[in-house]
C-alpha cells in the first residue's frame, strides 16, 4: 500500500482554495432569477448531455477535478452544498457563494501574517450575530398569496407558484402533498382524504420501489393496522393465502413491530412478485392506540388490539382497510385517499374538539389529543405535472420538492427580505462587534462576505456588482436590486422574500467550512477513494 502524502498548510491552502473556487464557481451560475446554465456529460454515455439549472444536481455530478489537493477543496463545497440541500432543499448556490467569500477573504488576511485561530474565532462571532439579525427581522408568512410569490420567485413558473402557494395555504406547513408525473404537459392539483405520520417507516429497504426518492409506493392496498409484534408467519398466512387468491391487492401491515420470519415473508412475497407487501414500523408514542384506531377508522378498518385480546390468526379480510396510495419513507409514512366512513371520521373530530374545549388536560394529554385531530382533519394534496420528457421530469420534480420544502420553513420560521438584501441589513450588526486583533479581521471577513450574494446575482444577470449592491445601500434597510424589474426596490413590497431558515443555515455552513479550511495545518493523502454520486 503506497505511504499517505502529506501537504503542509503553505502549500496545501493555494492549491485547495483552487478547487474551493472552482466548483464554486459553477455552482453560483445558478443563483437568482437570470442564470447560467451548465451542461453535463456522462463519461459513460458521452452523447447523453444534461442541461442542468439545480445548484445541488450540478454539485452531485461533480465528483472529481483534476489535482489531488484541489479535489480535496472542491468536494468540501460539494459536501456544503449536498448538506445544505438536504436539510433545506434550497439555498446550495448560496452556500457555495458565501463559503468561496468567506476563504478568498480568509486566504487574503492568513497569507499576510493574520492567525488563523483568531480568525476564526471572529467569523464565529460574527456568524452567530448575523443569524441573530436575520431571526430579528424575519416577519411571518401566511396566505395563499404571500405563498405563492415566494413560490413563483424560486420557480420562476407564476403558474405553477399559484398553484403550490394554494396548496400549502390549504394544508398547512405540516401538510401531506403527494407528486404524481405524468407524461406530456400537464399541471393540476387535487385533494383527497389521508394523513401522514412521522412516526415510522418502511420495516425494510427491500420494501422500496423508488430508488432515487428512496420510497415505498403501494396503490390500491389492502391495510392492517396492529399494536401486535408481528414476527411469525402463522400471523400472516391466511391473509396472504385469501388476497392472493381473491383480488390480488397489494398488502400494507403497520405494526409497532415486523420483524423476524414474519417481515422475511413480507419481503419475499413482494420481491418475487407473488404479492406487493409493504411493511411498516410505527414509533410508539403518547396515545399511540388511540391513533391508530384513528388511522383504521379512516381506512374503514379496524385497530387489532393486543389490550383487548386481538390475535392476527383470527383476522379476516372485513377487518382490513383500504387507500387509494401508502406511501412509506425512513421515517414517515402517508395514506392517500383512505376508504372509511367519512361520517364516521368527522364524528370522531368533532368529538375530540369538544373534548378538548370541555376541561383543562395535563399538556401531554392535550397536544396527544391535538395531533390525533390534526390527523383526522387533515387531507392529502396531490400536485399532477408533466412534461415532454423524463429528464425534465425529473428536474421539475426537484425544484418542485425543495420548492416545497423551503415554503414549509417559511410558514415555521419566517421570511426576510430575498436577493440578498437580508445579508445586506445584517452588516451593520456585524460591523458593531468588538473584537480583539485577528478576532477582528475574522469578523470584517465576515462582513465582507454577506454582500457576495447580491453580487453574484447582479454578476448573473450581466449587471456591474459593485454598483448594484452600492445603490441598494443607499436605498437603506431591505432593498435589493429586481433584476427582472431592472431596478432597486423594497424588497418585502415586491414580494421577494426568502426563508430565514434557509438564509441561516447557508450562512452558518459556509462560515464552518471556510473556518476548517483556513484552519487546516496539514492534508493527509491517502490512496484513491472510490468515487461516489453521495457527497
Amino acid at each position: 500500500m503506497p505511504k499517505p502524502d502529506v501537504k503542509f498548510f503553505d502549500e496545501a491552502l493555494p492549491r485547495l482554495k483552487t478547487g474551493w473556487d472552482t466548483i464554486a464557481e459553477v455552482l453560483a451560475l445558478t443563483l437568482g432569477p437570470r442564470t447560467g446554465h451548465v451542461i453535463s456529460t456522462p463519461e459513460a454515455r458521452p452523447n447523453n448531455t444534461e442541461r442542468l439549472t439545480d445548484a445541488a444536481t450540478i454539485a452531485r455530478r461533480i465528483i472529481e477535478i483534476p489535482g489531488r489537493v484541489e479535489n480535496v477543496g472542491a468536494m468540501m463545497v460539494r459536501h456544503m452544498a449536498w448538506r445544505m440541500h438536504e436539510e433545506t432543499g434550497d439555498g446550495a448556490a448560496t452556500v457555495a457563494v458565501l463559503a468561496r467569500a468567506i476563504l478568498e477573504e480568509g486566504y487574503r488576511r492568513v497569507i499576510a501574517g493574520a492567525n488563523p485561530m483568531m480568525v476564526r474565532q471572529g467569523i464565529e462571532r460574527a456568524t452567530k450575530v448575523a443569524q441573530d439579525a436575520l431571526q430579528e427581522m424575519a416577519r411571518s408568512i401566511e396566505g395563499e398569496e404571500q405563498l405563492a410569490q415566494l413560490a413563483t420567485a424560486m420557480l420562476g413558473d407564476r403558474k405553477l407558484g399559484r398553484i403550490l402557494g394554494e396548496m400549502l395555504d390549504l394544508l398547512g406547513s405540516d401538510g401531506a402533498i403527494v407528486i404524481q408525473e405524468f407524461m406530456g404537459p400537464y399541471l393540476d392539483r387535487q385533494y383527497v382524504d389521508g394523513l401522514r405520520y412521522e412516526k415510522g417507516g418502511y420495516a425494510s429497504p427491500h420494501f422500496i420501489t423508488d430508488q432515487a426518492r428512496r420510497e415505498a409506493v403501494v396503490e390500491e392496498p389492502r391495510v392492517l393496522i396492529t399494536d401486535v409484534e408481528v414476527e411469525r408467519v402463522e400471523q400472516l398466512v391466511h391473509l396472504l393465502n385469501e388476497i392472493a387468491t381473491g383480488d390480488k391487492a397489494p398488502l400494507v401491515v403497520i405494526s409497532r413491530a415486523i420483524k423476524g420470519a414474519a417481515l422475511a415473508t413480507l419481503v419475499l412475497n413482494h420481491q418475487k412478485k407473488v404479492l406487493p407487501c409493504l411493511g411498516i414500523n410505527y414509533t410508539v408514542i403518547f396515545q399511540h392506540a388511540e391513533t391508530l384506531g384513528d388511522m383504521a377508522l379512516m381506512t374503514g378498518g379496524r385497530f387489532l388490539s393486543k389490550e383487548v385480546g386481538d390475535r392476527l390468526e383470527d383476522a379476516t379480510l372485513s377487518d382490513l382497510g383500504r387507500a387509494r396510495r401508502v406511501i412509506a419513507g425512513r421515517d414517515e409514512f402517508t395514506i392517500v385517499g383512505g376508504h372509511g366512513d367519512r361520517e364516521a371520521t368527522k364524528q370522531r373530530a368533532r368529538e375530540l374538539r369538544a373534548r378538548l374545549s370541555a376541561g383543562a388536560y395535563e399538556p401531554e394529554h392535550e397536544n396527544g389529543l391535538r395531533k390525533r385531530l390534526g390527523l383526522l382533519a387533515g387531507g392529502v394534496g396531490i400536485l399532477k405535472f408533466g412534461t415532454n420528457s423524463e429528464q425534465e421530469r425529473k428536474m421539475k420534480r426537484q425544484q418542485i420538492e425543495g420548492t416545497l420544502s423551503v415554503l414549509s420553513d417559511a410558514m415555521e420560521g419566517g421570511v426576510v427580505p430575498g436577493g440578498g438584501a437580508a445579508y445586506l441589513a445584517c452588516i451593520p450588526a456585524v460591523r458593531g462587534l468588538e473584537g480583539n486583533g485577528d478576532q477582528k479581521v475574522g469578523i470584517d471577513i465576515v462582513a465582507e462576505a454577506l454582500e457576495a450574494p447580491m453580487r453574484q446575482i447582479a454578476k448573473n444577470a450581466g449587471l456591474h456588482p459593485p454598483l448594484v449592491v452600492a445603490e441598494a445601500k443607499r436605498h437603506g434597510l431591505g432593498y435589493g436590486y429586481d433584476v427582472l424589474a431592472e431596478k432597486v426596490v423594497n424588497m418585502e413590497e415586491a414580494g421577494i422574500m426568502d426563508s430565514v431558515r434557509v438564509l441561516s443555515d447557508a450562512l452558518g455552513i459556509a462560515a464552518s467550512g471556510g473556518c476548517m479550511a483556513l484552519t487546516a495545518g496539514a492534508i493527509v493523502l491517502k490512496r484513491k477513494p472510490a468515487q461516489s454520486m453521495e457527497p
